[in-house]
């Protein structure tokens, strides 16, 4: 049996990124480590994908950090509850004509 040439820059980018292979798939076939086939990626200045499963990423939307809220400053936020009030006392005031 053969084992990959995990050395070689140019089968290493070619499994890696252009195959998708895993770095944990990677270094079974070639015997090794995973965290041998990323000093490799390392040395040949091949990029690296973010860690976990990219499955769940590719299905679900992102999430926003915020949950979808908008960041506003304490002087906005007053100006916002003091309308707030004014279209409070305006509606409870229609209510009693």
């Amino acid at each position: 049996m053969v084992v990959p040439d995990y050395k070689d820059a140019v089968w290493l980018k070619n499994a890696y990124l252009h195959k998708k292979q895993t770095m944990n798939s990677i270094a079974s076939s070639c015997g090794v480590s995973p965290m041998t086939i990323q000093n490799w990626l390392d040395r040949h200045q091949i990029p690296t994908r973010p860690r976990g499963r990219t499955v769940a990423s590719s299905v679900a939307p992102p999430r926003l950090r915020n949950q979808g809220y908008v960041t506003i400053s304490v002087k906005e936020y007053d100006k916002l509850k003091e309308a707030k009030l004014r279209l409070e006392n305006l509606n409870n005031e229609s209510r009693l004509e």
